[in-house]
Order: structure tokens, then C-alpha cells, then sequence
């Protein structure tokens, strides 16, 4: 071989490592951005499940307040049920009591316990 032909050739090896070591530094760029969305696509995963666990808690939250409505409202029901004929009876005695004179209060109040049996 001679020395043009190794002068050539060496300078074809030294464009070809050049190429090479391009296509390398492309690569490793290529590969830092690729990783950089990976964990960029991680942490808003991260985000997003921490998020829906806020949520879940406080929809746990909710429906327990809205149970402890409505099991409130059901013993004020059963509360004031039996309770609701005595506001009328209380009305009709206390309209009696205030037309009644201090004589007629015996009979009035004979009048009113009858009523009340």
C-alpha cells in the first residue's frame, strides 16, 4: 500500500469516527430528552394519583356527612312524629285556660284532662 492510499484511508477512518462520534452526541441528546419526558410524565402521574386520592377522601368525607344528614333527619322525624298532635291540643288548651276566669278553673281544668285522655 502506499502512503497516498494510507493518507486516504486514514482520513476516511477519521471522517468516519467524526460521523460516529456526531451520531453518538445526537443520540445521548435524543435519549436526556426522551428521560427528561419519562420523569416529567412520572411526576404528573405522581401528581394525578395524589390528586385523586385528595378527591376520594373527600368524597369519603361526603358521603358520611350526608349519612349523618339523613340519619338526622330520620330521629327528627321519629322525634317530632308522635309530637305533632300535642301542638294542636296545646293550642286548644291554652285557648281555654285564656278565656276561662279564675272561678271557672276547676271546670276548665276537668275540661282540658278529659281532652288530654
Amino acid at each position: 500500500m502506499s502512503w497516498l492510499q494510507t493518507s486516504f484511508a486514514q482520513t476516511q477512518l477519521a471522517l468516519l469516527n467524526d460521523k460516529l462520534e456526531q451520531l453518538v452526541i445526537e443520540r445521548t441528546r435524543n435519549l436526556m430528552e426522551t428521560n427528561q419526558e419519562l420523569r416529567d410524565t412520572i411526576n404528573q402521574y405522581e401528581l394525578s394519583q395524589a390528586e385523586l386520592k385528595q378527591a376520594h377522601s373527600e368524597l369519603v368525607q361526603a358521603a358520611k356527612l350526608a349519612m349523618l344528614g339523613e340519619l338526622s333527619a330520620s330521629i327528627n322525624h321519629e322525634i317530632n312524629q308522635p309530637l305533632a298532635p300535642c301542638v294542636p291540643m296545646q293550642k286548644t288548651l291554652a285557648s281555654y285556660w285564656s278565656k276561662s276566669v279564675t272561678t271557672q278553673s276547676p271546670v276548665i281544668l276537668k275540661k282540658s284532662l278529659v281532652l288530654i285522655k
